[in-house]
């Protein structure tokens, strides 16, 4: 499967979709800024600056590999 439904034009429901993000982003969420990987990021990118940062999608498998799942 495409993930294509035969040229179909499937509209959202507006008020569906506004409760949805609502939900998602409405609410206050603080996450650990103390966390590990954070501190390894930290490190890794002390002395870059930003004109020349570049992030590969293998470095950032390689990082969410390593947390932990919280689902």
């Amino acid at each position: 499967m495409s993930g294509k439904q035969g040229g179909e034009k499937i509209i959202p429901d507006a008020e569906k979709s506004v409760r949805f993000w609502s939900g998602i982003w409405d609410n206050d969420i603080h996450h650990n800024s103390k966390a590990e990987w954070l501190d390894d990021v930290r490190k890794e990118v002390k002395n870059i600056s930003q004109e020349n940062v570049v992030v590969t999608v293998e470095m950032m498998k390689n990082k969410v590999k390593k947390l932990p799942n919280w689902a």
